[in-house]
């Protein structure tokens, strides 16, 4: 156990009693142990307690940085009886045995500084320079170890005009106000944000010069209550902002991104997951333009609760989260949608489009896939993976299955470890399998019984549908796979005898074979539509046709040329007879 004794602001004298382990510091209600003095960051310090009593420091990205004799300290060793500044606050680690000395001066210290502030107050308002410098002289003698210890580095340390200010109080040279991001989005300091190419910081405005850029704030942020609302200046282009979540210290793993509305369209509200205890904030901008002072402040209001059979779920617009006592399952940041619960699972109803990013990680990720569904069977999620017109995504496996399915296929890519899509129709978020497993099972039923028959075309049907809309079970999928290739097969070997066969037809001039031939390949290419089997048995029916027609006409033509020749003949010899015949036909 370690003592840390305040030394100014609201809770001057205070002790804290920090045990072994890690501990944050802050103005937010999420840290270890809370200062509530304007100036300090959020999240500002970490200390970390030794099992021998000692004590390390790091500094967590705060504005107004943390000091030590007049330097500004990134981490290190805090050492007994040394002092840190943050903001305006100022910490001493008590040595051994110091707490109780500590504690019985700092009523006394604590009367010094009050007697001190009120002498200089009054001395302005009575105007006395008696008072006046009574009142420096308690001020000097109350506050002389630190300027001693700060005031001497003071050229190299923000002094408390400069220091950021919720009411604008002593911060008459800055326009920065204080909010949950510290007042970065002045986008005054180019060092905190992360930018993509085309996007550039100029003159207190984050510019985007076209097409789809973003900048990220490096720092990270706290908060107070469940919501954020945001708003800011917006010029030409549309602005998204992403809110990213973790638990335990700054640097740990994000466990979620969700989105906002567009900011050019006014202030957005975006309710926030309550357990997590630190927040990053970017920009995804769209099109050519400029924002400025960006505003991101604390707001009342928690994400709407659902449950389901893996897990809690909380909804804000069209972002999601479902995770279980273990973590995050399935996180969905997207715009322009609502979802609510139906009693299968819930139902995503767009506002127009849609814009949906779907990613899967923790319990769900180690019982199954994430598979993209597909014409011919599922695709697995990787870089650059696209599914044109897919009618879904299945997450998961066995107990642990989410089906994600939409009213219109849509096309899916892989984007930043998800799955995006946007779509203008409802979708449904499937945990209860039950009918969909039922089908499954009926459309195997069916491949098995159709090989029996003989009947390649119902098989490939069953096998088709099995394998885009129903892949729940593997064994089935690799059934399916197997009969449907086999079917293949078949189909193959088929259309190669009708080939040669046609072949042999065409050599001889055999009409009424191209004829029999020609029906034959259009049964084929109908037995095995949506394969390549069809349109080479069309193309192969098609050419015979056009053969047994010219074959027909050649026939016709030869019998004409012979009945001309016969009749001439018959002319020469029979003249009478050739007569009548001519009169006859």
């Amino acid at each position: 156990m370690v003592q840390i004794e305040i030394l100014s602001g609201p809770e001057s004298g205070q002790i804290l009693n920090l045990g072994v382990g890690t501990h944050t510091l802050g103005r937010a209600a999420t840290n270890s142990h809370v200062l509530e003095v304007e100036s300090v960051s959020g999240r500002h310090l970490q200390l970390t307690v030794g099992a021998a009593g000692e004590v390390r420091f790091r500094d967590l990205g705060s504005t107004n940085g943390t000091w030590s004799g007049g330097l500004q300290v990134a981490d290190g060793e805090w050492f007994p009886g040394s002092e840190l500044k943050l903001g305006k606050c100022i910490l001493r680690l008590l040595s051994d045995g110091a707490a109780a000395e500590a504690g019985a001066g700092a009523a006394e210290d604590s009367d010094i500084h009050r007697r001190a502030r009120e002498a200089a107050m009054s001395s302005k308002r009575k105007g006395g320079p008696v008072q006046m410098m009574l009142g420096v002289v308690l001020v000097l003698a109350a506050g002389g170890g630190a300027w001693w210890t700060f005031g001497r580095g003071s050229h190299a340390e923000p002094n408390a005009s400069n220091l950021v200010s919720a009411d604008g109080e002593g911060a008459s040279n800055s326009s920065r106000t204080l909010d949950a991001i510290d007042g970065y989005g002045s986008f005054e300091d180019a060092e905190v944000w992360t930018l993509s190419k085309g996007a550039k910081l100029r003159e207190g405005h984050l510019q985007s010069d076209s097409g789809n850029n973003s900048a990220r704030l490096s720092r990270d942020f706290a908060l107070t209550d469940g919501a954020l609302q945001l708003q800011a200046e917006v010029s030409g282009a549309h602005v998204f902002p992403l809110i990213s979540w973790g638990h335990g210290a700054e640097g740990s793993a994000v466990i979620g991104t969700w989105e906002g509305g567009d900011l050019a369209a006014g202030m957005v509200s975006l309710s926030l997951p309550t357990d997590a205890t630190w927040f990053q904030l970017a920009l995804r901008l769209e099109g050519q333009g400029s924002l400025r002072n960006l505003s991101v402040v604390a707001a009342s209001g928690t994400p709407s609760k659902f449950s389901s059979p893996l897990g809690k779920i909380d909804v804000a617009g069209a972002n999601l989260l479902l995770s279980n006592s273990a973590g995050p399952l399935l996180v969905v940041r997207g715009q322009n949608g609502s979802w609510t619960s139906a009693a299968d699972g819930l139902i995503f109803t767009p506002n127009g489009v849609g814009s949906l990013v779907f990613t899967a990680s923790g319990d769900l990720l180690a019982a199954g896939s994430f598979l993209i569904l597909a014409d011919g069977g599922p695709v697995g999620l990787a870089p650059g993976v696209v599914v044109d017109s897919s009618p879904g995504i299945l997450f998961g496996g066995g107990a642990q299955r989410l089906l994600l399915r939409l009213d219109q296929p849509s096309s899916i890519r892989y984007e930043a470890g998800g799955a995006m899509l946007t779509t203008s129709e409802t979708m449904h978020l499937r945990w209860d399998l039950a009918a969909a497993m039922t089908q499954a099972a009926r459309l195997a039923q069916s491949i098995h019984r159709a090989e029996r028959d003989g009947n390649d075309r119902e098989l490939l049907v069953s096998a088709a549908e099995l394998l885009r809309d129903f892949p729940l079970d593997e064994l089935k999928v690799q059934d399916a796979l197997l009969r449907s290739r086999e079917a293949l097969e078949r189909g193959r070997a088929h259309l190669a005898v009708l080939q040669v066969q046609a072949s042999g037809a065409v050599f001889v001039g055999a009409g009424s074979l191209m004829k029999n031939l020609a029906v034959a390949a259009r049964t084929l290419a109908e037995n095995y539509s949506g394969t390549a089997i069809e349109p080479q048995a069309t193309a192969l029916a098609a050419d015979l046709e056009i053969g047994a027609n010219q074959a027909a006409e050649g026939r016709r033509q030869s019998a004409g040329q012979y009945r001309e020749r016969l009749q001439g003949a018959l002319s020469r010899a029979y003249p009478v007879l050739a007569a009548w015949l001519q009169e006859a036909n």
